[in-house]
């Protein structure tokens, strides 16, 4: 392979390459597991989260898995269901495996950290440098601490009015100008929220193809570890560059606060920088993309909860909790056990993987009466949508407040809008990254 150049703006990345795709945002990390069959099956069902929960919560509160797939552990199989195995690394798959689907033992999980450790994903996640996702107390809290100090109320009210809230106006101005139908996700969603974070975070918003792509590649490392080792290199030239740059003109953005910020009264490590860094760029690629586009589909496919939004906008941010705990953007978290426990009665030992499936825990009925029912007015409570404890997501925040402003300018200017006759009619797929992959939708002139 031929060494070449990708212009990112503030400078230029020289790598045995990535090639920037421009599908990478149009796939899912998980399709290529089980040879591609696993995923479909999954694809292939009405609803997903609701045939899942009920396949796994009769097979009790504590599920016993085993680990299958080529490589060894590249699938996950629970009773007769079978996951494609994306975040946890063949090393760590020599112990036993557990799941949970359930409230009661995912909430004893997220609040056990010393047992339940997050370290299960310093060879996968953590490949591309120190990120809070794998990380445990202390060192955790002190990391975490330093990312919140650009996400304050404040910080957060600053980011809608000077950044959000005029990008969103523009991109529905050019999505809607001199046309009534477009593909939601390729002209919007898919995009949108890079450019916001970017300027938050202090990245090019002309860098989406190229970021995504390696995040693509380093999802997949399981499967094919050359190519993420080469998209991890790519990834961390790139965060590099621009600690540099912001080291030599600071500016008001996040990488300039954590250049300058001290974790025990030192300088933040060039690796840990690094690592920062490149978990805020995954945070732009996923989770608002995502939700975004599930979001618009439960508007479209929830008419009558689309008009309690038009009559009372204060419901929106309900509409985001209830959307995100109906139909979240992942469909599983892991923690490996650093000590012989017990769960609900059931022995787990050391070493253990133990898979938390987050759709089902968030329809569990014994906590959310009808739980596969969408409703707006149900009683608020919290959910595993943006995970929980102390790994509960830094910038869900910001996350609501982008959704926030995306749904009313969907409820504002597109009037009347629904699915495009003359397209197949979009679903949510996927299930570690899961999102609609089209979106195509019409609408009446203003």
């Amino acid at each position: 392979m031929s060494e070449t150049t990708y212009h990112g703006g503030l400078h230029e990345i020289h790598a045995e390459p990535v090639h920037a795709d421009p599908d990478a945002l149009f796939t899912h990390i998980d399709a290529p597991y089980g040879d591609g069959k696993v995923l479909a099956a999954i694809n292939a069902l009405e609803d997903p989260m609701r045939e899942v929960t009920a396949m796994l919560q009769k097979l009790g509160p504590v599920i016993r898995g085993k680990y299958t797939g080529d490589p060894v552990g590249s699938l996950f199989q629970f009773g007769d269901f079978v996951m494609p195995n994306v975040m946890v690394s063949p090393s760590s798959c020599k112990g036993e495996l557990f799941a949970v689907a359930t409230w009661e033992p995912a909430n004893i999980i997220y609040t056990r950290p010393k047992i339940f450790s997050s370290r299960v994903f310093e060879e996968t996640v953590g490949a591309w440098g120190p990120t809070l996702s794998a990380m445990d107390p202390p060192e955790h809290g002190k990391y975490r601490k330093v990312m919140q100090q650009s996400l304050t109320a404040d910080h957060v009210k600053r980011y809608e009015l000077e950044i959000a809230r005029p990008i969103i106006e523009r991109r529905f101005r050019e999505l809607k100008e001199g046309k009534t139908s477009a593909d939601f996700a390729r002209e919007l969603t898919s995009t949108y929220v890079y450019e916001i974070v970017g300027k938050m975070v202090g990245f090019p918003s002309d860098a989406i193809e190229f970021v995504a792509t390696c995040f693509h590649h380093m999802f997949n490392i399981p499967l094919d570890p050359a190519a993420g080792a080469r998209a991890i290199k790519d990834l961390q030239a790139y965060a590099a560059r621009l600690i540099e740059a912001r080291r030599a003109v600071p500016t008001d953005d996040m990488i300039s606060k954590f250049v300058g910020a001290e974790i025990d009264g030192q300088p933040i490590d060039e690796e840990y920088l690094n690592g920062f860094v490149i978990t805020l760029l995954a945070g732009a690629i996923d989770t608002v993309y995502s939700q975004s586009g599930i979001l618009l589909l439960l508007l479209i496919d929830h008419p009558d909860q689309q008009e309690l939004l038009r009559r009372d906008r204060s419901l929106i941010p309900r509409f985001i909790d209830e959307g995100t705990r109906y139909q979240g953007t992942t469909g599983w978290g892991a923690r490996q056990v650093t000590e012989d426990t017990e769960l609900l009665g059931t022995k787990i030992p050391r070493g253990s993987v133990v898979v938390t499936i987050l759709g089902a825990i968030n329809r569990d009925p014994d906590r959310w009466p009808d739980p596969h029912k969408l409703d707006v007015m149900r009683e608020p409570k919290p959910h595993v949508g943006f995970s929980a404890g102390i790994h509960f997501c830094a910038g869900a925040h910001v996350a609501r407040m982008i959704l926030g402003i995306l749904i009313e300018h969907i409820i504002d200017d597109l009037p009347n809008v629904k699915w495009d006759p003359s397209q197949p009619k979009p679903k949510v797929t996927g299930w570690m990254q899961r999102r609609p992959l089209a979106l195509p939708i019409i609408w009446d002139a203003s």
